[in-house]
């Protein structure tokens, strides 16, 4: 009996598939998770509502479209003045609450918001900023 070369290669690469699948099965392992065991990085909220105050600025934003298999644990907003990145102050809000007053701001200056979710898992999101006058 003779095989050729494609009869081979196919011959081959069915057993090794074979061999692949019998050794999951003997060993229990799967080669690919369920859907519901997969995780990923929550996303940051669609939009953020800045409302500026006397020397003070709210943000209002709705909760995250995606949670990234896992329960939104909090977001982590940072606040500083639009020329001094570096001077950010950082505050976590629980999952449950979708406003932030920052107070103590600077009349008549521009000032960032950028927000974070965090799942329970602590995978972040990517920020969303916006800018505001107070």
């Amino acid at each position: 009996m003779s095989f050729g070369l494609p009869t081979f290669t196919r011959t081959r690469k069915s057993f090794v598939h074979a061999l692949i699948a019998a050794l999951v099965v003997i060993s229990g392992l799967s080669t690919a998770s369920p859907a519901s065991a997969r995780m990923w990085p929550p996303a940051a909220p669609s939009s953020v509502t800045l409302t500026p105050g006397d020397g003070q600025l709210t943000a209002d934003w709705p909760e995250s479209s995606t949670n990234g298999n896992s329960p939104i644990d909090h977001y982590t907003l940072y606040v500083y003045p639009e020329a001094d990145e570096d001077s950010a102050t950082s505050v976590d809000v629980p999952a449950s609450t979708l406003t932030y007053t920052a107070t103590g701001l600077t009349n008549g200056t521009s000032f960032c918001v950028a927000i974070e979710t965090y799942n329970t898992d602590g995978y972040r999101s990517a920020s969303l900023d916006r800018k505001s006058v107070v």
